[in-house]
């Protein structure tokens, strides 16, 4: 092809997909910097992460718009630093929104641009190049992304890789390996998933590579192209998110591996397409696939790749391959083929979903950070288009009405899943002029140090899921952003486990004076958000914060509150004058030492001082287990005979790693066949009440018997922390309604929580 019709195939290109990113998201022009994609959820917080650190951050490194006063890294921040701090160091903070949402358009028509250039050098003419470039790009599953997970939304990335690893495979210049080592760079800091997918789509390349080709002669030669390419950036994000990072007690294996992966049936078919819609609904019963499922690479690459496999079936793989070119670009493709397949395998979970192997999972090191294992899919989706598209043009290349078909086969789910979707821009209340919280004259925002969210949030330690609820967390990040106060609140990625438990300590029941206000550096008030109408929906588990509050604001169900600081040490001190007050009266019936709400009642209580123990909550002693070992807290009759609900509570030490993801099941059986009448399963992190300041936890669960005379059973097991100490203490049974008291030397007791004189100062 000469010069000016290569030039003329690029301006092309380049016109078609400008116009269907137009045709596709017309209002990102009109309203691209003053609305946004998603204004809820996770979609909304990367909003926050982003603008709150152009506009509000002091340094390039750190995010202290969530966690507060913690705060965390720009990278697990989710931050794209790569992005806010070019717009921050630009001084362009007032077309941040604007930046990130064509951040987003920009990146589909660079995806084109790589992958027509892959094309262009397979030997494709310009039309196929141009058609199936588009294609590729607007079905990629990363559009999909772009409805809340926008660092995720680059398609660029992968056709990147394997156009520098099809340059290197022609020449293999250190400098196409720099190229490789810089794009890691630039791509990992817009989502660290990228680090890794590009990571193991090179190492797949190269250790492919070099075990087809046994290169032993040029094994250092490889070995110095894999530093520049993987080694180099790895050793420069080591050190960034490393140096001066406090944070020693980041979950070492978060939730997700086995349930975030990839199916095949996802890479088969799409619920977003309307032939496969029609067959879901009328002939075939289709499985639904969650988000990180849906990897679909299209009828076109499904008809590419039944060519592929034919063709090794028969021996006659060249004639689907790129024969007229040289060889290295036959074998890039078989390289990039059999390493994507690899990755792919990983992406199902394989080795580690084979029953009796989940523990290899343990052993993986970083690897088992990556959670969300289906998006490492996205390297087959790639790579079977771009092979499938050159094997169908190698058959049909000579017919263009045949290599039309494909072609239009792949434009036609493209434009069928790209526009599925809703990617509109919505607008938010008060984002508009003399609307903005920053507008209030109700509120000086500069008298409180940080927003805290009710109903609380609090998502990324893996040892609990307090998720989002309600209109709070838009209403809590939109003030944020616009006032530059930080939130109490966390939904991030990775966050350390004492921190966490330092935030959850802060709004649940006034217990101890939570150990965070310490780290706090200023004793100016909070400012609580609070959504009326979700709060109902969680009884009373936030009520007690109201106490001491001072409402400034009232909007429909969103209000402000002013909390100070010295509020939470005066709920602890009612809390136990209403203790006193109730033993002190007339209404409580005493019973060897302990004094009821109702005198018929029974309980069982048992302390364990009798088992000794390096670490108990209280007394002499406490209950000690393995972990993945099955372990009975106990294993009696109910402390009563009819039928009614019960409470079960005990505290459990919980400032380890996965401890809170220990499961726990509660058996009522039948005390003489032994035959289970009943059973509750939960895990540690669903059932926690209070939080002590000491790393211990009140595990507190209500369980009804539905038939009277029955035994129970009480067990514990993490199977993923081995042969790690179980510390249980202070168990208590006793009828829901029941309140049991207790009067100690230096405090009081009741319902299993222990007040003592420390507790008041």
């Amino acid at each position: 092809m000469s010069k000016n019709m290569y030039v003329l195939s690029l301006v092309i290109l380049v016109a078609l997909t400008s116009a269907a990113v137009l045709w596709r998201f017309p209002d990102y022009f009109e309203y691209g910097n003053s609305r946004v994609i998603e204004p809820w959820g996770d979609g909304y917080q990367a909003y926050h992460a982003y603008l709150y650190h152009i506009k509000n951050d002091t340094t390039y490194s750190h995010y202290a718009g969530m966690n507060y006063p913690f705060g965390d890294h720009v990278i697990p921040g989710n931050c794209q630093p790569l992005l806010s701090n070019a717009v921050k160091f630009l001084g362009l903070e007032h077309y941040a929104l604007g930046i990130m949402h064509f951040s987003m358009l920009v990146s589909i028509l660079l995806a084109a641009v790589f992958l027509w250039l892959i094309f262009m050098r397979l030997g494709l003419p310009g039309w196929v190049s141009v058609a199936a470039a588009i294609g590729i790009a607007f079905l990629s599953p990363q559009i999909h992304r772009m409805s809340t997970h926008y660092g995720l939304a680059h398609p660029e990335v992968v056709p990147v890789v394997f156009y520098l690893l099809l340059r290197w495979e022609e020449r293999e210049d250190w400098r196409w390996a720099l190229g490789l080592g810089l794009s890691i760079f630039i791509f990992a800091q817009i989502h660290f998933y990228f680090f890794a997918i590009m990571a193991f789509t090179i190492t797949g390349y190269m250790g492919i590579r070099w075990l087809w080709r046994r290169d032993w002669k040029r094994l250092l030669r490889y070995a110095l192209h894999y530093g520049l390419a993987v080694l180099l950036p790895f050793v420069f994000f080591s050190w960034w998110m490393n140096a001066g990072d406090p944070v020693n007690d980041r979950s070492g294996l978060p939730w997700g591996f086995f349930n975030y992966r990839a199916y095949p049936g996802g890479l088969l078919y799409s619920p977003f397409e309307p032939h496969w819609k029609w067959l879901g609904e009328h002939m075939l019963k289709l499985r639904h696939f969650d988000f990180e499922a849906r990897n679909y690479i299209g009828l076109t690459a499904i008809a590419g790749l039944v060519l592929l496999v034919v063709a090794l079936a028969k021996r006659r793989f060249d004639t689907v391959m790129p024969a007229e070119q040289p060889v290295d670009r036959r074998q890039w493709m078989i390289y990039t083929l059999v390493a994507s397949a690899a990755i792919l395998i990983f992406a199902f979970g394989v080795p580690f979903i084979i029953p009796g192997l989940e523990g290899l999972l343990n052993h993986t090191g970083p690897i088992r950070q990556f959670r969300s294992i289906g998006r490492f899919a996205w390297v087959f989706y790639y790579a079977v288009n771009i092979a499938a598209i050159t094997a169908i043009y190698r058959v049909w290349g000579k017919k263009p009405l045949m290599m039309a078909l494909p072609l239009a086969v792949l434009l036609f789910e493209a434009h069928a899943f790209a526009w599925d979707k809703d990617l509109r821009l919505d607008p938010i209340e008060e984002y508009e002029p003399g609307k903005r919280f920053t507008d209030l004259k109700e509120v000086n925002f500069a008298a409180y140090q940080s927003i805290l969210p009710i109903p609380y949030f609090n998502l990324g330690s893996d040892q609990f899921w307090w998720d989002i609820s309600g209109l709070v967390a838009q209403k809590s990040e939109t003030i944020s952003i616009q006032t530059g106060l930080p939130l109490s609140g966390s939904h991030l990625t990775r966050t350390s486990r004492s921190q966490t438990l330092k935030q959850l300590q802060l709004v649940t029941e006034p217990y101890r004076l939570p150990a965070i206000l310490s780290d706090f550096p200023n004793k100016k008030p909070l400012l609580m958000a609070w959504d009326t109408i979700r709060h109902a929906d969680f009884g009373q588990d936030f009520r007690h914060l109201l106490d001491g509050a001072l409402l400034l604001y009232e909007k429909k169900e969103f209000r402000l509150y002013e909390l100070p600081l010295e509020s939470f040490q005066e709920r602890i001190n009612r809390k136990i004058a209403s203790i006193q007050s109730s033993m002190s009266g007339d209404a409580l019936s005493a019973r060897d030492g302990w004094l009821l709400s109702d005198s018929t009642a029974r309980f069982v209580y048992r302390s364990f001082d009798d088992k000794p123990s390096d670490h108990p909550y209280s007394g002499a002693g406490g209950f000690k287990g393995i972990m993945n070992e099955l372990s009975t807290l106990y294993d009696g009759p109910l402390p009563g005979d009819s039928a009614q609900a019960y409470v079960f509570s005990a505290w459990m030490y919980i400032d380890g790693d996965l401890n809170t993801r220990s499961d726990m099941e509660i058996q009522l059986y039948n005390p003489t066949s032994g035959e289970v009448r009943q059973s509750a399963r939960s895990q540690v992190k669903d059932k926690v009440k209070v939080f002590d300041t000491n790393g211990w936890a009140l595990i507190e669960w209500p369980v009804r018997a539905e038939q009277p005379g029955s035994a129970i059973r009480w067990t514990f097991l993490n199977k993923d922390l081995g042969k790690n100490e179980l510390l249980l203490d202070e168990l208590l049974i006793r009828p829901a309604g029941l309140d049991v008291y207790k009067q100690l030397e230096k405090g009081v007791w009741w319902n299993d929580r222990y007040y003592t004189v420390d507790s008041r100062r």
